[in-house]
């Protein structure tokens, strides 16, 4: 039988632990602090055992807990009696017994000295919390110290929001300067239609004169919506393209929240295959086990490169829309707002979105078109269609408008239902998330006051970015169906057939 280590009946101990004796003992602790000083990290209140103290006026803290805290990789040198602590770059090595510490190799004094109080390593906060780069502040009537870390700004890239991206991609559309270009064709087209009214011959008797007249006639009215449609076009064409940047803009901050739950759940599996790797070792946990675990492991690994493949090819799609380089990687940091859709009068909506629907109204010009066709039509001309076949095709005209104003119709209605059924799904999420955000001080707290350990933390915080993540979602389908429950025929490109 393998002998089990006593690292790991310590671990089995914070692990395996009656859940209400931790509870009271933590409950226990906190009151216990209500009457010391109080320590605060980035709002977040902190619960550390020991509990701080003062020495000479200096707050003496936990080092472990105080330096994890400030997001710092502390390192225990037990034969010289030496800590090490790393962050961002900066390092800093204290030693027990001295009140001098070293930050990248040049010499700092604490104040008071490093010390062990329950077998636990005790240093001064405030310089070596600023020597890690945070600001600390003590608020004497609550006997509270402050202390607030200094973020790492990574990104100095330039930002982008949705309308630059907008206007960026309106210079660069290839459809839109196609548009533009068909209102000029178009414009030509008119014009030349109009003047053959100047070259009617005079009528002689045999209806030559008659018949010309009405193709002349025709060809005016065709040339008329032609062009109309040329002009419609161009807004419809913009309107599609502010959708579409606005939808990839979206996707991009989709995926990067995608690669954040991806890397939270790395950092989880680590915990758990090093835990799992523990237990094996000391015969507690079986080879299939331990296959799972490092399986997970790979998964999770295995995630974040797809992640940061989708960032890419997002970005890729989003720079070809607005003419970047491919490699350009502008940051994007506009977000929608949840808002709650008014109060909706469907009925009246439909009928007004009936009036400025651009395939509405183009199959109206069609219908009017088949009607002029039929009224100008000349009985003696035996060159042309049958005069019932004129009727035949507007009757299939108007047929094919009936349809769309039904689709559309039934399209609105789904996508009305859609956004409310979507954001009761937003609030029910909003009340997970609270639950999780609250489970997760909870999972901080028993790992401060040390009754829990760093997995359960990890875990708490991947389930609120998982949560996070997918309330995100929500909010992006509900903002683009919102949009497009305003101008539905967006949703489906420039040919839509709403």
């Amino acid at each position: 039988m393998r002998r089990v280590s006593a690292g790991f009946i310590i671990l089995s101990m914070l692990t395996m632990g009656n859940v209400t004796i931790n509870q009271v003992k933590a409950e226990s602790m906190v009151a216990s602090y209500q009457s010391s000083i109080g320590i605060v990290i980035d709002d977040q209140e902190k619960y550390f055992q020991p509990a701080p103290y003062l020495y000479r006026d200096i707050t003496m803290v936990p080092m472990r807990g105080i330096f994890e805290s400030l997001g710092a990789l502390v390192t225990w040198n037990a034969e010289d009696r030496k800590v090490k602590a790393e962050k961002d770059g900066q390092t800093l090595e204290l030693q027990i017994g001295s009140d001098i510490a070293y930050k990248n190799g040049v010499q700092v004094k604490l104040g008071a000295p490093v010390s062990l109080k329950e077998e636990t390593t005790m240093v001064p906060l405030r310089l070596v919390s600023e020597s890690l780069g945070a600001e600390v502040a003590w608020v004497k009537e609550s006997r509270t110290v402050m202390v607030t870390s200094k973020k790492v700004i990574v990104e100095d890239r330039p930002s982008l929001t949705i309308e630059e991206a907008i206007s960026l991609a309106t210079n660069h559309s290839y459809n839109l300067k196609n548009s533009l270009a068909e209102v000029e064709r178009s414009e030509e087209i008119r014009n030349h239609a109009g003047q053959a009214l100047d070259f009617i011959p005079e009528e002689n008797g045999n209806g030559q004169a008659e018949g010309i007249v009405r193709n002349v006639f025709e060809g005016i009215q065709q040339a008329d919506i032609a062009r109309q449609v040329a002009q419609r076009q161009v807004k419809v064409d913009q309107e599609v393209l502010e959708h579409q940047v606005r939808q990839v803009y979206y996707e991009i901050l989709q995926k990067q929240r995608e690669l954040d739950v991806a890397q939270k759940g790395l950092e989880y599996a680590n915990l758990q295959k090093q835990l799992t790797e523990i237990k094996f070792n000391n015969g507690l946990a079986s080879q299939f086990e331990k296959n799972q675990v490092e399986k997970s492991y790979k998964e999770r690994t295995d995630s974040i490169e797809v992640a940061k493949k989708t960032i890419d090819e997002s970005y890729l799609k989003f720079n070809n829309l607005l003419g970047l380089a491919k490699e350009e990687r502008l940051l994007l940091t506009e977000v929608p707002v949840f808002k709650k859709l008014e109060d909706l009068n469907i009925d009246f909506h439909i009928t007004k979105l009936l009036e400025e629907s651009p395939t509405i109204w183009n199959l109206q010009q069609s219908v009017k078109l088949k009607k002029l066709g039929a009224d100008l039509y000349t009985f003696n001309n035996q060159s042309k269609e049958p005069y019932s076949a004129k009727k035949i095709d507007i009757e299939k005209a108007e047929y094919t408008l009936s349809n769309a104003k039904l689709e559309l119709d039934k399209n609105v209605r789904s996508m009305y239902l859609s956004i409310r059924k979507l954001e009761d799904q937003y609030m029910i999420m909003e009340t997970n998330l609270a639950k999780a955000e609250e489970g997760l001080k909870i999972s901080q707290i028993n790992y401060d006051t040390g009754l829990g350990i760093q997995a359960d933390v990890v875990k708490a915080k991947l389930s609120v970015v998982e949560l996070k993540q997918k309330q995100f979602d929500l909010l992006v389908s509900i903002d683009l169906l919102k949009r497009t429950l305003e101008k539905p025929w967006i949703a489906g490109g420039s040919n839509s057939a709403q």
